[in-house]
């Protein structure tokens, strides 16, 4: 399928670049781990899970669990992406990252 484009630019849109871009990262770096809060599907990552399955992590909606499981898997040495819109992460996971990563 030929991808859109006005004035040879592209209008993909974000989230459709998001999910791509994740792709070719998590292709090609088994470091990198998707923890999701049930936004995989609004964020478009969900074909990461599809695809690369042993390193795509649901914990249900648990913003604030997911920035401390985050945490976790980075002091491992593996690289975490977490998929959230900005008002749950700004609004429900400021404590775990100020208390954790600070």
């Amino acid at each position: 399928m030929n991808e859109e484009k006005v004035y040879g630019v592209s209008l993909k849109g974000m989230r459709t670049a998001l999910r791509d871009i994740l792709l070719h990262i998590g292709k090609n770096n088994e470091k990198v781990v998707v923890i999701d809060c049930e936004t995989g599907t609004a964020t478009n990552v969900i074909q990461f899970k599809k695809e690369i399955p042993q390193r795509y992590v649901s914990l249900g909606v648990a913003e604030q669990n997911a920035i401390s499981f985050a945490f976790g898997v980075a002091s491992m040495g593996l690289i975490p992406v977490v998929p959230l819109f900005g008002a749950f992460l700004t609004r429900r996971a400021c404590d775990q990252i100020f208390i954790q990563a600070g």
